[in-house]
């Protein structure tokens, strides 16, 4: 069985090779360096356990559940309600290894994270032994084969019994006195289904204790791993003269083997890289010689934050915002023109994001709802096609399908009155937000169009004052505008709220209204 689960994309974290490929937290997704050219991947998760009682079969996370494929001389492995320990029950001879019932398709890469507690890495010849009565070694395998003379199956692929397996996996103890390739030393190994062990790397040591090994691995042969948020230990596996096979599917394996109970997996995750997309920032200086022009690659629906720092040292959030909540643009490049900063040794990023609140009204009314405080115009949802002396809106912003409007293919009436509110937007956990949407405007200096802030609950205003009031100053010309993105105000916060366009008309005839779209509140 192949397992796929569901998809996340992650936190960034800066790497010597500028990829970005790690665990999500948040909002971020990827980190664009100017001029830098850097590949985004998508990781699925598609195992998951932190072994908290459900059992050795059963995963309640992510993932089908675990088996005990070996067991010799009364070792076993079993879900202690903390942790996947491995039980020792006689001196030396107790071992076992277990496995995922589930494979993983890892074609394009994956990323494998360990929490580990072992209580003894030493090794201890037994005597009259040739055997060593502490291992401990984890890792993939693409399958578990059995052992023709004792119909066995999986041992200690990673160390001493290679076997026909073929994988990629860490052994945590010395094998032997005097390594050889089917004795391997401490570190990352490769086994390629010939019986003998390649070591590629035993860059960082393992120690007695709790740690947390990290394992990536991408298309192009590059690897690396880092114990406890150590600097990652990097390389190709062409160095070591192999090539490491994704296109198999995956087991993970775990091998014990001592006196005493002194290995436990405290939490798993697999995840499997997802498509790539190269995506590249670049800066120039605009033509008037005062302004820098950006364009990067962009995706459908996403948005996108700039931000910058003269200090390389600062960590991500303490960047300066640039701007905010940038919607992809259709063209599929997007592009923004700022001031020269006034330090010349400023460093900028490109960050996507994602909103608290969007609606675009290409598919839906984005779950807005209109109320008529008289019997005239009110606010529709659709495609707009009116025209009169003031201009004409032919569709969205952008020449989309969609939009809210007083009117959409007429003039609105006198005594319009009429309000248009949001879904619920929750600012629960937000200190600092603000509100930017798309406006066409076709009415008169007597008419009024604010947006205000209301309860979720109640629906009472959260401030007697409009966060924003449109103003029709082109008088000939009707044609979408982008409004500034607007603070909103500091009574806006710990609580679930909704937006309110408010729209009061006294149109003699021939003026459209007023017009919203893309409308998007971000996280400051």
């Amino acid at each position: 069985m192949i397992t796929r689960n569901k998809r996340h994309w992650p936190t960034s974290t800066l790497r010597t090779n500028t990829r970005f490929n790690a665990r999500r937290s948040g909002i971020l997704s990827s980190l664009l360096f100017a001029g830098a050219s850097l590949s985004l991947s998508a990781l699925d998760l598609v195992y998951q356990d932190d072994f908290d009682g459900d059992g050795v079969e059963l995963n309640l996370g992510t993932g089908a559940g675990m088996e005990v494929v070996f067991s010799g001389t009364s070792g076993n492995w079993t879900d202690n309600n903390e942790n996947l320990e491995f039980i020792a029950t006689t001196s030396g001879g107790s071992r076992a290894g277990i496995a995922t019932t589930g494979q993983f398709d890892l074609s394009q890469g994956f990323r494998l994270e360990v929490t580990y507690n072992v209580a003894s890495l030493t090794v201890v010849k037994e005597t009259g032994h040739t055997t060593l009565s502490n291992r401990v070694n984890f890792g993939l395998v693409d399958e578990l084969i059995k052992n023709e003379e004792d119909e066995t199956t999986t041992r200690d692929v990673f160390g001493v019994s290679p076997s026909n397996h073929y994988g990629l996996g860490f052994n945590l103890t010395d094998s032997a006195s005097s390594p050889t390739a089917t004795s391997p030393p401490v570190g990352l190994n490769f086994i390629g289904g010939d019986g003998i062990v390649v070591p590629i790397s035993n860059g960082q040591p393992f120690t007695v204790g709790v740690h947390t090994l990290v394992l990536e691995a991408d298309m192009e042969g590059n690897w690396s791993y880092s114990i406890d948020g150590a600097e990652a230990t990097a390389g190709n596996f062409s160095e070591a003269g192999v090539t490491f096979d994704l296109t198999r599917d995956y087991h993970f394996y775990a091998y014990g083997q001592n006196d005493e109970s002194a290995f436990q997996i405290v939490s798993l995750t697999v995840e499997a890289t997802q498509s790539e997309t190269e995506l590249e920032l670049e800066i120039a200086r605009s033509a008037n010689g005062s302004e820098l022009d950006f364009a990067w690659s962009n995706s459908t629906g996403t948005f996108y934050d700039l931000l910058s720092t003269t200090d390389l040292g600062l960590a991500l959030e303490a960047w300066t915002p640039v701007a905010k909540g940038l919607s992809a643009d259709g063209s599929g490049i997007n592009t923004f023109t700022t001031a020269l900063p006034a330090d010349p040794k400023t460093f900028y990023v490109v960050q996507e994001t994602e909103p608290l609140f969007y609606a675009s009204f290409e598919n839906d009314n984005g779950g807005f709802t209109a109320i008529n405080n008289s019997t005239e115009s009110i606010w529709e949802h659709g495609l707009p096609s009116g025209g009169g002396i003031g201009g004409s809106v032919t569709s969205g912003n952008g020449g989309s399908a969609g939009a809210w409007g007083t009117a959409l293919t007429s003039y609105y009436s006198v005594g319009t009155d009429t309000f248009l509110r949001s879904p619920v937007i929750d600012l629960t956990n937000v200190t600092a937000a603000s509100l930017s949407f798309a406006e066409a405007a076709d009415f008169l200096p007597a008419d009024t169009a604010e947006v205000y802030l209301i309860d979720d609950e109640t629906d009472a205003l959260i401030e007697s004052t409009p966060i924003y009031i449109s103003t029709d100053t082109r008088l000939t010309n009707a044609s979408w505008t982008m409004v500034e993105p607007i603070s909103l105000p500091a009574s806006a916060y710990g609580q679930a709220v909704r937006l309110e366009f408010r729209f009061v008309g006294t149109n003699p005839g021939n003026f459209l209204g007023w017009y919203i779209d893309d409308v998007l509140v971000a996280e400051d």
